[in-house]
């Protein structure tokens, strides 16, 4: 990822995408409790952008902002929409969790409560997913950046662990 590139992205894309989600979910500025927003791990100038979004538009709104940390989110994707099994039918669960710069086996026992089992010593089943959604401003083969770790899932992060990705390094 370029960053400079991605974040500008971000900024020009940013407005249309609240107002798709708004619509939607057929809803109206008055429907919003609150607003949630990644505070990481992630590309750290692609995070700001959508905090500083998220927080204008709480303080706008007059509601509550919400951080939400992005390998929980994706852990939790799986029980959104119609037909989703429910969270609790469902634990403990073994989960693979494949995003960017993460990939990591990780043990859901209950809501907050997990455990790291495995990850990668490279980051290159996530960013094979995320090249596959290529073209986009920011992607680029030469340039990388590594982020820290999650807070939600303790060590699952891009830094080296003990299995390389289908073994090769």
């Amino acid at each position: 990822m370029v960053p400079e590139l991605a974040s500008r992205h971000h900024v020009d894309q940013l407005p249309g995408i609240i107002e798709q989600a708004l619509s939607g979910a057929s809803c109206t500025w008055e429907d919003v409790d609150a607003v949630a927003v990644t505070y990481g791990p992630g590309l750290a100038s692609s995070l700001l952008v959508g905090l500083s979004a998220a927080k204008a538009l709480a303080l706008r709104l007059g509601k509550p902002l919400l951080g939400v940390n992005h390998l929980e989110a994706h852990l939790y994707s799986v029980f959104m929409g119609e037909g989703a099994p429910v969270v609790e039918d469902t634990l403990p669960m073994l989960t693979l969790l494949v995003t960017g710069g993460h990939t990591c086996l990780v043990l859901v026992r209950g809501i907050g409560d997990y455990e790291l089992l495995g990850q990668t010593l490279d980051d290159a089943a996530g960013e094979a997913l995320d090249k596959r959604q290529a073209p986009r401003p920011g992607v680029s083969r030469r340039a990388r950046r590594r982020e820290g770790g999650a807070r939600g899932i303790a060590g699952c992060r891009s830094v080296p662990a003990r299995h390389a990705w289908l073994g090769f390094r």
